[in-house]
């Protein structure tokens, strides 16, 4: 039997893809299958606070390739990224939920954090969206704050563990290793004398912008990292050592 038409939609920042969004991305893939759904979620490559209060430097814990490779670990099937500009950030909340959620989106259903609010000024919550999904015949699930260890999981948090130097922590909250994306290039054939060849990144402020985890106070980073190298369904732990310039 073929899928019905439509999308089971979350929507979040989900910078880090962390412990806590894990709850919303594995909600919307539960009830996506029992309505025989496609599991998609709408996302922002900047979350909308950090364009909403003006940050100088908007420091995010994964690029929006790293984000949507996260999220499709967790058989999400659709990603889509929403480009959070001033638009985007006028519309009415009404507007959003009828014009967005449901007819450029197809939205079936809905999975949102008890703490979620859109429209312009924020104004709609999900009360809203509850009561608004009703008349249509939407479902919507709010899901309460979810806590790692007493306290609620949330990329604020992670990036201030991050600053202490805390990355065990950072990781654990986060329930994957902080990760590096980069192309693989080659270097100057150094490693083969070492009985294996290493991996050389090659990445630019585009692609790596966490300054937080790549700093130092002269400038520039020299640190070991945990890391592996991914291709395909293949995986190779290793060792990297990361030299980094302050842009």
């Amino acid at each position: 039997m073929g899928r019905r038409a439509g999308n089971l939609i979350t929507i979040g920042s989900f910078d880090g893809v962390h412990r806590g969004h894990w709850t919303l991305l594995d909600k919307t893939v539960l009830e996506a299958k029992k309505r025989n759904l496609v599991p998609m979620a709408l996302t922002f490559e900047i979350p909308p606070r950090m364009v909403i209060h003006k940050y100088p430097d908007p420091s995010v814990l994964t690029t929006p390739h790293e984000k949507e490779w996260l999220i499709r670990e967790r058989d999400i099937e659709k990603v889509e990224s929403i480009d959070f500009d001033s638009e985007f950030a006028n519309q009415k909340s009404y507007y959003f939920f009828k014009y967005g959620l449901l007819q450029k989106y197809r939205a079936k259903g809905i999975v949102v954090g008890l703490d979620f609010h859109f429209g312009i000024h924020r104004s709609g919550s999900v009360y809203d969206l509850v009561r608004w999904g009703q008349d249509f015949g939407i479902p919507v699930w709010v899901l309460p704050q979810f806590k790692w260890r007493g306290e609620v999981a949330s990329s604020s948090w992670i990036r201030t563990l991050l600053q202490a130097k805390r990355y065990k922590e950072c990781m654990e909250v986060m329930g994957h290793p902080y990760s590096i994306f980069g192309q693989v290039v080659n270097g100057r054939g150094v490693g083969k004398n070492w009985g294996f060849q290493p991996p050389i990144f090659n990445w630019n402020r585009t692609s790596f912008s966490r300054r937080e985890f790549l700093s130092s106070e002269d400038g520039s980073c020299r640190r070991n990292l945990e890391a592996g190298i991914k291709k395909g369904a293949h995986f190779w732990g290793c060792a990297t050592s990361a030299d980094v310039p302050r842009w």
